[in-house]
């Protein structure tokens, strides 16, 4: 996802969004704050939405348990103002 080419870019994130799971979401959340790359942060984003998106159409009720459990782990500030 960090393609010098936005189409790149995009075809990833939105291939990555239709495979869902909380342990791929936990993976590019990570890899997202590592990052220092401003067009890899965009496209890693991107597809953590996306997949959110498809979890909250095709998710199950396990997929629901293990990202309310992640999410209490989240130290991110943005997540955390947002309670």
């Amino acid at each position: 996802m960090s393609h010098h080419l936005f189409n790149v870019r995009q075809g990833a994130w939105l291939a990555l969004g239709t495979m869902a799971n909380v342990d791929l979401l936990k993976q590019l959340n990570q890899q997202r704050d590592a990052s220092q790359l401003v067009i890899f942060v965009d496209a890693d984003y991107r597809a953590l939405d996306k997949s959110l998106i498809t979890l909250g159409v095709k998710g199950t009720v396990q997929d629901l348990e293990a990202l309310r459990n992640w999410y209490k782990t989240i130290a991110d500030k943005a997540v955390k103002e947002r309670e």
